[in-house]
Formats: structure tokens, C-alpha cells, sequence
């Protein structure tokens, strides 16, 4: 807040000629309107989290199923399953983690997340994390 500031720009034309620079504009920059949790968590302000968290709850179910899934193969499978995954600008998810446990199990619970539709759209691309405690009979 209350820096100073100058700027002035120029372009190139289709034939890769260069415009001459604009007049200097100068400004002064203020106090944000935004909070802080925006700059940590960006759309954090709006109920994207909470959003967010809504629609991926839903697939708790889902994930049940890909748990009893690998149960049927191993009777010892269980314990706390991080899931980390990356909702794009386009309101889909890009990219998911899974982490505490490996093999089908891992691979069914990503293919879940990916399927995930009804995502809010972000200005920027941005990480969420949702956990899973997996015991038998719950």
C-alpha cells in the first residue's frame, strides 16, 4: 500500500514492427479489498472451498465402493487415505494424488475424482485436499 508506480506499453504489428511507447501512466497503489485468506486461497472468499467440498463428499460413496472393492482382495486393507487434486480453470479436475494406499485401490479412488463434474470455474487453477478414514464395517 502506497507505492508509486509508472507504466507505459508498445506492441508489435503483424509484420513484427514495433509501436512506439505510450505515454507514462503513473499510480499509486492502495490498501486490498481483498482478505488475506484470498491471497493464500484464492476464490476461498466466495465458498469455493466449501463448494468444493460439497460436491466431492458426494463421491464418498464411490470411494466406499473402490474400498470394499479391494477388500474382496485383501481382507487387510484400511488406515488414512490423502487425496490431493488440482481443480482447473475450466471447473474440472486436472490432476489427483492419492496417497496411503497404492495399487487398484489408488487407481479406483483417481479415476473417481476424475470423473468429478459440477466443479465452480476458477480464475486460476487451484489445489484442494480431502481425507478418508477406510476401516472395515463403517
Amino acid at each position: 500500500p502506497g507505492q508509486s508506480y509508472c507504466w507505459r506499453v508498445r506492441y508489435r504489428d503483424q509484420g513484427l514492427a514495433w509501436s512506439a511507447w505510450s505515454t507514462p501512466t503513473a499510480f499509486e497503489t492502495s490498501q486490498s479489498e481483498l482478505g488475506e485468506n484470498l491471497l493464500i486461497n484464492p476464490g476461498g472468499e466466495q465458498g469455493t472451498v466449501k463448494r468444493v467440498g460439497r460436491i466431492i463428499g458426494r463421491k464418498s460413496n464411490a470411494v466406499r465402493r473402490c474400498y470394499d472393492r479391494a477388500l474382496r482382495n485383501d481382507a487387510s486393507v484400511s488406515g488414512k487415505v490423502a487425496v490431493s487434486f488440482t481443480v482447473g480453470t475450466a471447473g474440472t479436475i486436472t490432476n489427483v494424488i492419492v496417497s496411503g494406499v497404492t495399487g487398484e485401490l489408488s487407481d479406483c479412488i483417481r479415476s473417481v475424482f476424475m470423473r468429478v463434474r459440477g466443479l465452480p470455474i476458477l480464475p486460476m487453477s487451484q489445489v484442494f485436499r480431502q481425507s478418508f478414514v477406510l476401516t472395515q464395517g463403517s
